[in-house]
């Protein structure tokens, strides 16, 4: 199963779809896109899910979009909403459940950015898809440098493993300046019991250094897409 999870930045346009349609995968996480490229991307799946909140805005036209070819995604029973956007979903092979996917795109309010991972890692509602095969990706909005690894080091502390390798557990995947700012704000983490059941390898999508400026990614956004392959051991 190969899984592609990409902020987008200010939703799809025809460069950002034709980058999506040369990268194949399996499950393809999008953030930061408008229901309307929702509807428009997903008559090339077999299934599909959408999340957007209005709870702590006025008026919310961007979210998350979930695609997948053959695995069927599921919202899990217990969704608690208030950790935005830490959404619980389950995977399913056929009708044998593989894994629970919590994507991630993490706010400011009503708790900081990659807080939200952490307080839904302690929650009631999501103790039983912690304790089992789960896998957190997504943009989790905390830059994280060396000097500068506390919540990074609290989220290992729950019990998450960095799927990214040693040497590119740092690697930058958001620049958010013109003077070309790069830190680490996108990964992939599973738990003890999914790095025990599956082999899973993550790569980070190059910046493209050529081109100056806030969109740094070929041009296209100012985040690298994470790739990350699962298979069963």
């Amino acid at each position: 199963m190969k899984i592609i999870c990409w902020n987008v930045h200010y939703d799809v346009n025809d460069k950002k779809y034709t980058h999506i349609m040369e990268n194949e995968c399996d499950i393809l996480i999008l953030l930061e896109v408008t229901y309307k490229s929702y509807e428009f991307l997903k008559s090339n799946w077999d299934y599909s899910v959408w999340y957007n909140d209005t709870l702590y805005e006025s008026k919310s036209d961007y979210g998350v979009a979930i695609f997948s070819k053959k695995y069927k995604l599921d919202f899990t029973e217990n969704f608690n909403r208030n950790f935005r956007y830490v959404i619980p979903l389950k995977v399913f092979a056929e009708n044998e459940f593989l894994f629970y996917l919590f994507s991630v795109w993490t706010k400011p309010i009503p708790i900081n950015y990659s807080v939200n991972v952490i307080k839904a890692l302690e929650c009631l509602e999501y103790k039983e898809y912690v304790s089992d095969k789960a896998l957190f990706i997504g943009d989790f909005n905390t830059p994280t440098k060396e000097d500068k690894r506390k919540e990074y080091d609290e989220l290992i502390s729950k019990g998450l493993i960095d799927c990214a390798k040693t040497e590119d557990v740092l690697k930058p995947t958001y620049s958010h300046s013109e003077d070309v700012n790069y830190f680490t704000a996108d990964y992939c983490f599973a738990t003890e019991k999914m790095k025990v059941s599956f082999k899973i390898s993550e790569n980070i999508g190059e910046f493209d250094d050529c081109i100056k400026g806030k969109d740094k990614y070929h041009g296209l956004s100012d985040h690298c897409p994470i790739f990350v392959e699962i298979e069963k051991k």
